[in-house]
C-alpha cells in the first residue's frame, strides 16, 4: 500500500510539474508577444515594426543606456516591467499597466488551473540610424513563473532573451534608391568622384 501510494504521488508530482512548466512558458510567450507586437521602444521614428508609436512622454533621455541592465535616470534603478505592479519601474505608467494585463493570466489544465506571471528586465538599449529614421533596439530578459495551487503545489520558472528588430514594416522605402525602366544599355549613367572603401586581403601584411 505504501509503495502504491508513493507511485501515485510521484505520478501526480510529475504531472503538476509539467503543467506548471507549460504555464510558465505561456507567461514567457505572453510577455514576449507584448514586447514584440504591442510595445514600441522610445526614440523610434516614425513608428515601430508593429505600426505603433512610442508612448507619450517616453524618450531616450529618460534612460541610462551606459549600464546593463539599463536604469532610469530619475532613480538609478533597473527598468523593469512586471505583472506585480509594485515591482515595475518604467517611466510610463500606461506601459506598466499594459504589460501587467498582457503577461498575467491563467489557463485550465484538466481539473486544475495553472496561473502564470512574468517579469521583464531591460538589459540593453541602443539607437541606430536607418534609411527610414532612428531605430531603438532593446534587449529584454524575461523570467516567467507557472504555478498550481492545490493539494500539492507546483511552481516552475523559465527565462528567455528577447531582442527587438530594427526593421520598419510601415516605414516608406529609402528615398535614395536608383532604378531605370529602359531595357537598353546605358539606361542609367552615374558619374562623379565616388570612392568605395573596402578590405582587400591581398594587400594585408602580417
Amino acid at each position: 500500500m505504501f509503495l502504491s501510494q508513493s507511485e501515485t504521488w510521484s505520478s501526480l508530482n510529475y504531472r503538476e510539474m509539467t503543467q506548471a512548466r507549460y504555464g510558465a512558458e505561456a507567461g514567457l510567450d505572453s510577455a514576449t508577444n507584448y514586447i514584440v507586437n504591442t510595445y514600441c521602444a522610445p526614440g523610434n521614428t516614425p513608428t515601430c515594426t508593429n505600426g505603433l508609436a512610442p508612448a507619450s512622454g517616453d524618450t531616450v533621455s529618460l534612460y541610462n543606456t551606459n549600464v546593463s541592465p539599463v536604469t532610469l535616470v530619475s532613480n538609478g534603478n533597473p527598468v523593469i516591467l512586471s505583472t506585480t505592479s509594485s515591482a515595475s519601474n518604467d517611466p510610463v505608467a500606461s506601459v506598466e499597466t499594459a504589460f501587467e494585463n498582457a503577461a498575467l493570466g491563467s489557463l485550465p489544465s484538466g481539473s486544475t488551473t495553472v496561473s502564470y506571471t512574468a517579469t521583464a528586465t531591460l538589459v540593453a538599449m541602443n539607437q541606430v540610424t536607418t534609411a527610414s529614421g532612428a531605430a531603438t533596439v532593446q534587449t529584454w530578459s524575461i523570467t516567467a513563473n507557472g504555478n498550481i495551487s492545490g493539494m500539492r503545489n507546483a511552481t516552475e520558472q523559465v527565462t528567455g532573451i528577447v531582442e527587438q528588430q530594427v526593421t520598419f514594416g510601415t516605414a516608406p522605402a529609402p528615398s535614395y534608391g536608383v532604378f531605370a525602366t529602359g531595357s537598353g544599355c546605358g539606361a542609367i549613367t552615374i558619374s562623379g568622384g565616388i570612392v568605395v572603401g573596402s578590405y582587400n586581403s591581398k594587400l594585408s601584411r602580417l
